[in-house]
């Protein structure tokens, strides 16, 4: 790069790199927005009649929870060792990890059917202004790793991707705050160490179909810091938006938008 500079430009080549410590920046920034994102997302979602909603409690107990789990993500591996339903979609591994989340999710939403929310909750205002806001957290995100670190900005070949990616990963997250429960009846220590082992065991069961079924999805491994940290943020925020409007559609859409955008631009796209 330095030599091409000095032909095109008319450089010094030997000169010094700039010594700014761009990825200290870069953390700072994703700190910094980490701070400001808790009470921007208590704005966007900010009802006089939040308290008056009502949020249900998980529908089984976390050890049935746990065991549904474990059997429906190996029936999904094995389905996909055979057909990927979106892989169409042509995103890098990322059509695995879409088709193995609706599967695993349809199958939760089957179990837990009684519990699951009424169509009208999926076109409530708390929906809207979550989805709004997720979106708008893409954006900051995506430009901040854009302007310091990293080509996270959405490209239109990426956005043209985004809708259908956002529906696909909605089962799951909706299965997922169905048997998290209500924010309010669990300490917050509790809930998130739940939504942790939940995703070690999806985890765990991509990691497998690696080993045993010759997936070939390695990116579930290299790429495990990433989806950590993810998953962690996401989590945070989202229990924000639960907690806020009481609405379990608002706070599932919101998460599936956080994770499309997050595997648009981290996963590479053919």
């Amino acid at each position: 790069m330095r030599s091409w500079t000095s032909q095109v430009l008319g450089t010094n080549p030997a000169a010094p790199f700039p010594k700014n410590m761009p990825a200290l920046g870069c953390i700072l920034g994703v700190i910094g927005l980490s701070i400001l994102a808790p009470p921007f997302l208590r704005e966007m979602t900010a009802s006089e009649d939040a308290n008056l909603l009502p949020d249900s409690d998980r529908p089984f107990s976390f050890l049935q929870i746990a065991l549904y789990l474990a059997i429906f993500s190996s029936l999904a591996v094995a389905l996909l060792h055979f057909f990927v339903p979106f892989q169409f979609l042509h995103i890098f591994q990322g059509g695995y990890m879409a088709s193995f989340l609706f599967l695993v999710g349809v199958a939760m939403l089957f179990v837990c059917r009684q519990a699951v929310p009424a169509i009208k909750q999926f076109f409530s205002s708390s929906t809207l202004t979550s989805s709004a806001a997720a979106i708008l957290l893409v954006f900051l995100f995506g430009g901040w790793f854009e302007l310091t670190f990293y080509e996270a900005w959405l490209t239109p070949a990426r956005w043209l991707r985004f809708p259908l990616l956002v529906l696909v990963l909605v089962p799951w997250h909706l299965a997922e705050e169905l048997f998290l429960g209500a924010a309010s009846s669990t300490p917050r220590f509790l809930r998130l160490f739940s939504f942790l082992i939940f995703r070690a065991m999806l985890w765990l069961i991509l990691v497998a179909a690696i080993f045993y079924l010759h997936s070939g999805q390695f990116l579930f491994i290299l790429l495990v810091a990433y989806f950590l940290l993810f998953s962690l943020l996401q989590r945070l925020a989202t229990d924000i938006i639960r907690a806020q409007t009481r609405c379990i559609p608002a706070a599932a859409i919101f998460g599936a938008i956080l994770l499309a955008g997050f595997a648009l631009a981290i996963l590479p796209i053919a």
